[in-house]
C-alpha cells in the first residue's frame, strides 16, 4: 500500500472514530433529555419513595438566663422513643426471655395496664415491625433510664427524635417575650436576640423502612447541628420576683387597670427587674403588653423634674425663687393645684415638693414663653423628644407639642407642658431622666443584656452605651438633688422618710381623661420614680399604676408603697455591706414584708439537701444559702436534681433543678 493510501485509511479510521463518539453524545443527549421531559415526573414521584434520603436535623434553641443563673427561657428536649423488634434484630429466644421483664418496666415508669404493652409488643414483633413507637415526649431523664430497660439494653435499636417545647420561667414574660419560626414574629428578646438564640440545623441519612415511616442509618448525624447561643440578661430574679408580687398586690388592692415597675442599675443602666400587668375582665392579672416599654402617655408631675432642671439651667432663677401657688389663667384656661385654695407665695423648692402645678408653670412660663423653642430644646437634651433605639422593639414614641402645630398655643403650651402635659413619654425614658440625675447627669441607654455566650464560651460582652454625658450643671444637678430628697422628707412622698436608708423622687398624678368634668369619671394615673440611697445612689426605680379605683389616685400614696417594697428588698440582699449605717433589723422587716419563708429543713452542710417537691422559691433560697448556684428547667416544682441526695458539692457549684 503506497503512503497516500496508508495516510487516507487512517484519516477514515479517526472520522469513524469522531462520528462514534458525535453520535455516542447526541444518545446521550437524548436519554437525558427523555428522562428529563418524558419520565421525569413519574421518577420524581417515584424517589419520594425511595428508601435514603437526607433529613434535617433541629438544634435546640439558645437559653435566656437572670443574672444570677436562673434560667427564665429554655428549649427543653423531649423525644420520641422507638425500638427494632423485626426478626433480623433479636432471635426468638432473647426476645422470649426479656419481653416479660420490658413490660415490667414500662409499666412502672407510664402506668399503664401490663397487657397494653405486652399486646403491642407481641403485635411488633409478628408484623416484623422495625420501628415500633414505645413512647412519646420523653424527657431526658427519661430517654436515659428506657435505655436501660430489658430488651432494649440487650441491643435493639432505640431511636431517640429530638423535639423540643419552649417554657418560659414566668419572671418578667413579656420581657423575656417569644419568638415564632412559623410566622417570624416575636416580642422581647426572644425576638431581639433571635439571631443568637438560633442554631445551625444539622443533617442525617435516613431510610424509608415502612409506608411513611423512616429511620436513622447511621448512629451519628452526617452534619452535626450547632446550638444556640445562650443570652445572659440583667434581670435579678431574686428583685425580680418581689417586683412582680408588689405590683400585683397593689393591683388587686386599688383595682387597677394596669401597671409597670421598673428597677435600674444606677452607673451601668441595666435593668434589673421590669413587671408589667393587665387586668383581665375576670380580674386576674397577666403580662400581654410592654407598658414599661410600649406606652407612650402623658406622664404627669414627673415632668416637672425636666421643667425645673430647664428653669435652673437658664441662671435667672433657683430653688429659693419665690412662686404663686392655688389658682392661676393662662389665657383662657384656668390652671388649679391639687389644693385649690393653694399654700400661698412659697419657694421653687417647695413648689416641687408640694408639686405645686401653678408654681412650676408661673416661672416655667416667665422663662420660656417668649423662646417656645428653648425650653423643648431643653427636652431633647434631656432625652424626652425621641426613642432611646433600646433593643427591644416596641418602644413607644415621645410626644413634645412643637410651636406652629394643630394643639400649639402661645398662652397655654408651655405651661402645660411644664407639668407633664401635651407631652408623652414612656416609663422607661422617664426612668432614665432620673437615673441620669442620680449618675451626677450621665444619661445611659437602657441595658436588658450584659453578655451573649455559647457554651463556656463568651461572643459578647455589653457595656454602659452613654446617650449624653452631661445632661446639666453642677449647680442644677446640686439643687435638683436637695429638690428631690425634699420630696420624700417634706412633700407628697412623706410616707417613705421613714426609711432607715435615704430615697430621693418625685411622686406624679396625671388625669388621664382630663377633658371629662365629671369628677367620679375622672381617670388617674399615679407614679412614683427616684433613687436610692439618695446619698450615694445605687438604684433608680420607677412604679406607674393606671385608673387605681377605691378614691385612691395619688402616686404618693398608691405608686410609693410598691417603690418602698422593692427598695427594701434590695437594700436587704445588695446593700447592706455597702451601707455604713446599715441597720441589722432591716433583713427581718424585709422578710417578712415579702414573705420569705426558710423551708423546714435539716441541712447538713457540705451536703445536698432533698429538694424535690419543693416551689422554685423556697428551693433556690435553700440552696443559694448553702453556697450553691441554682439553674431552673420548666417550671413548677422540683421533680428532679442534678445533684443527688447526700452527694458533696463546692461552693459556687450549679445545681439544675427540673421543674414540672
Amino acid at each position: 500500500m503506497s503512503k497516500e493510501d496508508n495516510n487516507k485509511s487512517k484519516f477514515i479510521k479517526v472520522y469513524f472514530i469522531y462520528a462514534f463518539i458525535l453520535l455516542f453524545g447526541v444518545a446521550i443527549l437524548g436519554r437525558i433529555a427523555f428522562l428529563m421531559y418524558i419520565e421525569g415526573p413519574n421518577l420524581r414521584k417515584l424517589s419520594k419513595r425511595q428508601h435514603i434520603r437526607i433529613e434535617k436535623v433541629n438544634v435546640l434553641r439558645g437559653n435566656i438566663y437572670s443574672s444570677d443563673n436562673v434560667l427564665l427561657a429554655s428549649s427543653y428536649p423531649y423525644f420520641d422513643a422507638r425500638i427494632d423488634l423485626s426478626y433480623k434484630a433479636i432471635d426468638n429466644e432473647k426476645f422470649q426471655r426479656n419481653i416479660n421483664p420490658l413490660c415490667d418496666s414500662l409499666v412502672k415508669m407510664f402506668g399503664k395496664n401490663r397487657k397494653y404493652f405486652y399486646k403491642k409488643i407481641i403485635q411488633a414483633r409478628n408484623a416484623n415491625n422495625r420501628y415500633l413507637l414505645l413512647a412519646k415526649d420523653l424527657s431526658h431523664e427519661q430517654i436515659t433510664r428506657i435505655c436501660r430497660f430489658p430488651l432494649i439494653k440487650k441491643g435493639v435499636t432505640l431511636d431517640a427524635v429530638k423535639k423540643q417545647k419552649r417554657l418560659n420561667s414566668g419572671l418578667a414574660s413579656r420581657t423575656v417575650g417569644y419568638y415564632n419560626p412559623l410566622s417570624g414574629k416575636g416580642v422581647g428578646l426572644e425576638m431581639a436576640y433571635n439571631t443568637h438564640l438560633t442554631g445551625t440545623s444539622g443533617e442525617r441519612v435516613m431510610q424509608h423502612i415502612a409506608t411513611g415511616v423512616m429511620r436513622p442509618v447511621y448512629k451519628f448525624n452526617t452534619v452535626e447541628p450547632k446550638s444556640g447561643n445562650d443570652i445572659f440578661s440583667t434581670i435579678d430574679t431574686r428583685t425580680q420576683d418581689v417586683t412582680q408580687s408588689a405590683l400585683k398586690e397593689c393591683m388587686i388592692a386599688n383595682e387597677a387597670q394596669h401597671g409597670t415597675a421598673i428597677l435600674m442599675e444606677v452607673t451601668t443602666g441595666k435593668i434589673v427587674s421590669i413587671a408589667n400587668l393587665t387586668k383581665n375582665k375576670d380580674g386576674t392579672f397577666e403580662e400581654d403588653y410592654n407598658y414599661a416599654i410600649g406606652e407612650s402617655a402623658e406622664p404627669g408631675s414627673t415632668y416637672k423634674l425636666a421643667s425645673v432642671m430647664a428653669i435652673l439651667e437658664e441662671g435667672k432663677y433657683n430653688s429659693s425663687t419665690i412662686v404663686p401657688t392655688g389658682t392661676k389663667q393662662f389665657g383662657d384656661v384656668q390652671m388649679f393645684d391639687s389644693h385649690h385654695e393653694g399654700y400661698g407665695y412659697i419657694t421653687l423648692q417647695e413648689a416641687f415638693e408640694k408639686s405645686s402645678n401653678v408654681g412650676i408653670s408661673f416661672l416655667a412660663d416667665k422663662v420660656f414663653s417668649s423662646r417656645p423653642n428653648d425650653f423643648i430644646t431643653y427636652m431633647e437634651h434631656f432625652g424626652l423628644t425621641k426613642e432611646q433605639g433600646i433593643e427591644i422593639s416596641g418602644e413607644g414614641k415621645p410626644k413634645t407639642n412643637t410651636v406652629g402645630s394643630k394643639t400649639w398655643s402661645k398662652t397655654t403650651s408651655i405651661p402645660w407642658m411644664s407639668i407633664g402635659y401635651e407631652v408623652k413619654a414612656t416609663p422607661l425614658q422617664i426612668l432614665s431622666l432620673y437615673n441620669a440625675v442620680a449618675n451626677n447627669g450621665k444619661l445611659l441607654l437602657p441595658q436588658f443584656v450584659s453578655e451573649i455566650r455559647h457554651g463556656d464560651k463568651v461572643i459578647r460582652q455589653f457595656k454602659p452605651v452613654v446617650i449624653n454625658e452631661k445632661i446639666c450643671s453642677k449647680n442644677t444637678l446640686e439643687q435638683i438633688h436637695k429638690m428631690l430628697e425634699s420630696v420624700v422628707e417634706n412633700g407628697t412622698a412623706k410616707s417613705l422618710s421613714k426609711s432607715i436608708y435615704k430615697i430621693a423622687g418625685k411622686t406624679g398624678t396625671a388625669q388621664i381623661n382630663y377633658s371629662s368634668r365629671s369628677e367620679d369619671k375622672m381617670k388617674y394615673r399615679a407614679t412614683f420614680v427616684g433613687y436610692f440611697p439618695a446619698e450615694n445612689p445605687k438604684y433608680s426605680c420607677i412604679v406607674m399604676i393606671s385608673n387605681p379605683q377605691k378614691n385612691r389616685q395619688y402616686g404618693g400614696e398608691v405608686a410609693a408603697p410598691v417603690f418602698k417594697e422593692i427598695a427594701d428588698k434590695v437594700y436587704a440582699t445588695f446593700l447592706k455591706d455597702y451601707a455604713g449605717d446599715y441597720d441589722t433589723t432591716v433583713e427581718k422587716t424585709v422578710a417578712k414584708n415579702i414573705k420569705i419563708k426558710t423551708p423546714p429543713l435539716d441541712v447538713t452542710p457540705g451536703e445536698m439537701p432533698n429538694v424535690t417537691g419543693m416551689g422554685a422559691r423556697d428551693a433556690v433560697y435553700l440552696l443559694e444559702k448553702q453556697g450553691l448556684k441554682v439553674a431552673l428547667q420548666g417550671y413548677g416544682k422540683v421533680i428532679s436534681q442534678s445533684l443527688p441526695q447526700g452527694s458533696g458539692y463546692n461552693k459556687g457549684q450549679t445545681v439544675t433543678l427540673a421543674l414540672q
